[in-house]
């Protein structure tokens, strides 16, 4: 992540720069390295627990935020769902897109700063090339429910109150958003509550973020390989929740 001055949100414009900062290491993350996002699997947990996200219901209107290349988009298509993508790269996008071999128009969108749309023939399936704290969340209409793949772990702390008043408003009354996390630390290290530095999703975040209009439940936590990856002194863990609208 970018580092803690740039989070700094003293003024809109230190914000913006933070914003700014995420936005190009998401896209090198994409044009310039292996993003370990591309070539995931469907998740397991949306699988297990998509009556939890759907509330049972057939043919819902489906949030994914930051969707990158999930193949989670054409799992939700497949069960009979209408899904609505935000991501910030093109090569995601087209990723996607040529990988389930879509047939697909695409248009600009005016009203979003370098907006553009990608819609399935079949209008099941509509993406949108944007910063998700840019767009024109009146494009999407009301959704059902909110599929959220790791997006709120990607949101730097200062913004993340900002990003689940967007995701709010995008939902229909009783809405439903289920989101998976990342939550880590290092064993033997102190706790960070500096509210500029890059930090994992703690459960005082989705009280900050969703409390006063969610009911939240953790439905499953287990350890995660991040873990491995950064040494034997830290530990890492992926967790699910439930926020229903109130």
């Amino acid at each position: 992540m970018a580092d803690s001055e740039s989070h700094e949100c003293s003024s809109e414009g230190h914000v913006t720069a933070g914003r700014r900062a995420v936005e190009q290491e998401w896209a090198a993350a994409w044009y310039d390295g292996d993003c370990k996002d591309a070539n995931r699997e469907v998740s397991k947990w949306l699988k297990e627990h998509s009556d939890k996200l759907t509330g049972g219901k057939a043919n819902c209107r489906i949030l994914v935020p930051m969707c990158g290349a999930t193949r989670d988009l054409q799992w939700l298509i497949d069960e009979g769902h209408e899904v609505i993508g935000l991501e910030l790269v093109d090569k995601a996008l087209h990723l996607f897109l040529d990988r389930h071999r879509i047939k697909y128009t695409t248009s600009q969108v005016p009203s979003v700063n370098d907006g553009k749309c990608y819609k399935s023939k079949d209008k099941k399936l509509a993406l949108y090339r944007c910063n998700i704290f840019e767009m024109d969340m009146s494009l999407i209409g009301k959704v059902d429910c909110v599929w959220d793949c790791g997006a709120m772990t990607d949101i730097p702390p200062a913004e993340r109150k900002d990003y689940s008043e967007i995701i709010l408003s995008a939902l229909k009354p009783g809405g439903r958003i289920l989101t998976e996390t990342l939550a880590f630390g290092e064993i033997e290290g102190e706790d960070n509550d500096d509210e500029d530095e890059f930090r994992p999703v703690e459960e005082k975040d989705f009280q900050k973020m969703y409390g006063e209009r969610c009911s939240i439940e953790m439905l499953c936590e287990e350890d995660s390989k991040e873990a491995e990856e950064w040494g034997p002194s830290w530990w890492a863990k992926n967790r699910l929740h439930l926020l229903l609208l109130k």
